[in-house]
């Protein structure tokens, strides 16, 4: 039977009483996309052939409810690339490619803006506010212009209706003619977005970044099965030399895949496997650390040969609590739970009545 603290883990929206609309995730081309339905069970988009613009034509207009960080932008200024991302606060392939875009943000500083609309957002109260509460939450992991679509959701239907979108995260790359020269998910848009500042992105080069992506994907799925086939035999070293080559293909992958490293790690020699856990965690937001913790906590499985190290899961709560203050309900539920797997049952307790006492 499993102990509460597990099922506290597991369900925290419902514990917070967020309401989150009705979703799907799907891979789509090898990414993770997330899908909105109506309450109806009826999609966002009726159709995938809308396609009202399409690649060549000019961008689409700004429209916002408001903007939430960064200097507001009205038009593509010419000579300018542009950024332009689709997002929500419940989707969570969305907030894996957060910080992807923001080291983009910063590379190709001066060159490009990337812009960031929160679209899709469902459910009772202040719903602005708790866009402005996540984008505050996240600090550097959304180190660029982010705002709020609005109320009558111009801008998700003038550009994911008008291109036949129905999943994000969804980017757009906009040219120095302010024309939309490629649309996808964020994990392909690095080539692209190099070739079109360096102005070398035509058809010829558009087909070879495109073969390339295919065999990213090819190379990505067969190292993944590899992996888990290794792992499955208790063959770490083996499981961890693939995650090794998988790190640099998909950026908004690496979060995870480096937590599934730390696992092996730690499977493979105890002592490396904390070393680089203690090191990783000095490098994450508090997000990230948040993330880190419960990953230790939920998805590393204890045998016997090897118990996860709950104490790292403590240290990932006190690290986050530095930014996120000791109140904060991700923090108080990482204790919880980290002190409920330790057996700990007191702690645990005084930490979940905290938690439920600040989310009433």
């Amino acid at each position: 039977m499993k102990k509460i603290g597990v099922l506290f883990l597991l369900m925290p929206t419902l514990v917070m009483g967020i309401t989150k609309p009705a979703e799907t995730k799907l891979l789509v081309d090898g990414v993770e996309r997330q899908f909105i339905s109506s309450a109806s069970g009826e999609e966002k988009v009726d159709s995938l052939t809308i396609n009202t613009v399409k690649i060549g034509d000019p961008a689409p207009p700004i429209v916002v409810r408001k903007w939430i960080k960064g200097n507001p932008v009205s038009s593509f200024k010419p000579g300018t690339v542009y950024l332009v991302e689709f997002w929500a606060t419940w989707c969570v392939a969305c907030q894996a490619a957060m910080p992807h875009l923001s080291h983009l943000a910063q590379k190709y500083q001066g060159k490009v803006e990337v812009l960031s609309f929160n679209v899709w957002e469902k459910g009772k109260g202040d719903i602005l506010g708790r866009v402005e509460a996540f984008v505050k939450r996240a600090g550097d992991r959304m180190d660029y212009t982010v705002a709020m679509d609005t109320e009558d959701e111009s801008m998700s239907r003038n550009w994911l209706d008008a291109t036949g979108v129905r999943g994000i995260p969804e980017i757009f790359v906009i040219d120095q003619q302010g024309k939309l020269a490629w649309q996808g998910h964020p994990d392909y848009v690095d080539d692209v977005l190099d070739a079109v500042v360096n102005k070398t992105y035509d058809e010829e080069n558009s087909v070879r970044i495109e073969e390339l992506r295919k065999q990213k994907v090819a190379l990505y799925d067969s190292l993944n099965h590899e992996m888990m086939d290794a792992k499955k035999a208790h063959d770490y070293k083996s499981a961890l030399a693939s995650i090794n080559q998988m790190l640099p293909l998909f950026p908004s992958d690496q979060n995870d895949l480096e937590n599934k490293k730390y696992e092996l790690l730690c499977r493979v020699d105890s002592m490396a496997g904390r070393a680089y856990g203690e090191e990783r965690l000095k490098q994450l937001s508090s997000k990230d650390q948040i993330y880190m913790g419960n990953y230790i906590c939920y998805v590393i499985t204890a045998d016997s040969l090897y118990k996860p190290d709950y104490e790292l899961a403590l240290k990932c709560a006190s690290e986050a609590a530095r930014k996120l203050g000791a109140d904060n309900p991700d923090v108080l539920r990482l204790y919880a739970v980290s002190y409920a797997k330790m057996g700990d049952s007191e702690k645990s307790d005084a930490y979940k009545d905290k938690y439920l006492r600040l989310t009433k």
